[in-house]
């Protein structure tokens, strides 16, 4: 989980770099947020923890 918590302040910090405006970028953070609870869960039912 914390790995999450970085690979999300990293992509936080690489998508501040690019010139997009502030609507894309919510967008794109909600997606990406979206995903990774996605890939939190396949993981945790993988183990049976869910």
């Amino acid at each position: 989980m914390e790995l999450l918590v970085v690979a999300y302040v990293l992509f936080l910090q690489s998508s501040s770099i690019d010139d997009v405006t502030q609507e894309e970028r919510v967008m794109n953070n909600i997606i990406w947020l979206v995903g990774a609870v996605v890939i939190v869960l396949a993981i945790l039912s993988f183990f049976g923890l869910r």
